[in-house]
């Protein structure tokens, strides 16, 4: 094995996750990721692999380890959001919702998400705009576009 080949060891982590080697995956995925902290696939999978184990701290670290080394992406701020929403850590998630939200505008699943979560944090405003925005890419969402009336008729 090339011990500096960031895609075997990759490779080899998605075999030993099909094999049920978690942890043997998990570890293969984190010497990937050290030989390259950009390497989006094998972070993507890393972070699905802490979401099976329900591991919200883990993937906060993560994210927060590979973005000190200039890893940036927003796929990772969202991680990170759903994370801290996870743990009840709301200012940290807002903050990581927002700077996601600058590249993930005409995302239909984090718009729903974000404007979810700005509503529960009572800013009914910025949930209405996100969720508008949301309902302009999945206008058959009847459940959703009641939610933003009600929301609408509260403010």
């Amino acid at each position: 094995m090339d011990e500096f080949n960031k895609e075997l060891y990759y490779y080899a982590a998605i075999l030993a996750k099909k094999l049920g080697k978690g942890q043997e995956s998990e570890d293969l995925v984190r010497k990937s990721i050290a030989l390259d902290p950009d390497y989006k696939e094998a972070i993507l999978f890393l972070i699905a692999s802490l979401k099976d184990k329900n591991d919200s701290h883990g993937i906060i670290e993560l994210v927060q380890e590979i973005q000190r080394t200039g890893a940036e992406d927003a796929a990772y701020d969202w991680e990170a959001a759903t994370a801290f929403n996870q743990i009840e850590s709301y200012e940290d998630a807002l903050k990581y919702y927002q700077r996601a939200y600058i590249n993930l505008k005409d995302d239909s699943e984090f718009l729903k998400e974000y404007g979810y979560f700005l509503s529960e944090e009572g800013r009914n405003a910025e949930a209405c705009d996100v969720l508008r925005n949301y309902l302009e890419i999945v206008p058959t969402d009847i459940e959703t576009e009641e939610f933003v009336h009600r929301l609408q008729q509260q403010s």
